[in-house]
């Protein structure tokens, strides 16, 4: 009921595409490659919000995404499932923008096929400007790695009854624009057989190279680590200075072999 009263209130309104905000993924947690994902992993994409204060008062967001599985010839894949699909604001103060409703909606997320889940906001009596450039959803999944080779792919969800993305400033609806669709390959397992390979190199050696990498990352702010599993050598679920002992000692000392994944 909240998004359809959403869709109702933005349709009395002008439709302007003029100066548009935007919305973008910003990066991805959980790439295998550059369009590969880990399968049983939770990936991560967070969006990018693209707001101007030169657009006026923000009275209305509306916005959904749509997950869906793609075959080889670029037709919808019934057969891909998915767990644990959810959409989280970040960065922003969404509820405090929108007082009226600020929530996270869904239409038919049963985790196969197709699902679509979005966000939707209004104010009534406490409309600002806003000046904003970050992420401010993170849309997550997880995919079982008995569909390895398969495509899932993410896109803007046409939200009935208005069928558009539709935001408001000042009166005025503005419709935003996406840099989507997304589309990634699902690929292996993040963590396999025994932890350690922290660089993630595909003949999975535990060596030198993978205690650098792990140094690096802890106490000089470098690479971030693709598979945090693998870097978890102990198994605890914390990446700290026990993981950095265990793998010297297994390197150099004959220790204790890592843990093994999960």
């Amino acid at each position: 009921m909240k998004r359809y009263v959403l869709s109702i209130l933005l349709l009395l309104s002008p439709i302007c595409q003029a100066d548009a905000p935007s919305i973008s993924v910003d990066h991805v947690e959980g790439l295998y490659s550059t369009d590969t994902i880990f399968s049983d992993f939770n990936v991560k994409l967070h969006l990018k919000f693209e707001i101007s204060a030169e657009l006026g008062c923000l009275e209305i967001i509306q916005s959904g995404f749509r997950i869906y599985g793609e075959n080889l010839t670029g037709d919808y894949d019934s057969t891909l499932t998915w767990t644990d699909l959810r959409l989280d604001t970040v960065n922003f103060d969404w509820e405090l923008q929108f007082d009226a409703l600020s929530t996270i909606f869904d239409f038919s997320v049963d985790n196969k096929g197709t699902d679509t889940i979005g966000y939707g906001g209004a104010t009534f009596f406490n409309c600002t400007q806003v000046d904003f450039s970050d992420v401010g959803l993170i849309l997550s999944f997880l995919i079982p790695s008995e569909h390895q080779g398969k495509t899932i792919c993410i896109d803007n969800a046409m939200i009935p009854p208005g069928m558009l993305w539709l935001w408001k400033f000042d009166g005025v609806v503005i419709i935003p624009s996406w840099d989507g669709p997304h589309c990634f390959v699902i690929g292996p397992k993040c963590c396999r057989g025994q932890r350690g390979n922290v660089d993630h190199d595909m003949n999975e050696e535990i060596n030198l190279l993978d205690l650098v990498f792990l140094v690096d990352f802890m106490f000089h702010d470098g690479m971030e680590i693709k598979c945090r599993e693998e870097a978890n050598i102990d198994g605890n679920g914390d990446i700290d200075i026990s993981d950095l002992i265990l793998l010297v000692s297994f390197l150099f000392s004959n220790g204790a072999q890592p843990s093994s994944c999960f």
